[in-house]
């Protein structure tokens, strides 16, 4: 699954089976991804960070969401 905006909706399931993309959300309008990290001491933020810019070929930052789910990513 490609994404191409440069700022994007995401909604995070940590303590998955693997890192994978799992879709897009039409009614959210937010990608579903799931992560293997667990949600403490910020392991799942660092895991998805690191996926994102490995999946986009690009740096990535959190905008906004740092302690909910749904988070807001900057690809740049």
């Amino acid at each position: 699954m490609d994404i191409k905006e440069p700022t994007f909706k995401v909604i995070v399931k940590p303590k998955s089976k693997d890192d994978s993309i799992i879709g897009f959300d039409a009614e959210k309008n937010a990608y579903l991804i799931h992560l293997k990290a667990e949600p403490r001491d910020n392991k799942a933020i660092i895991a998805l960070i690191k996926f994102l810019s490995r999946e986009l070929h690009k740096k990535v930052r959190i905008k906004s969401g740092f302690t909910g789910k749904e988070k807001v990513i900057e690809a740049y």
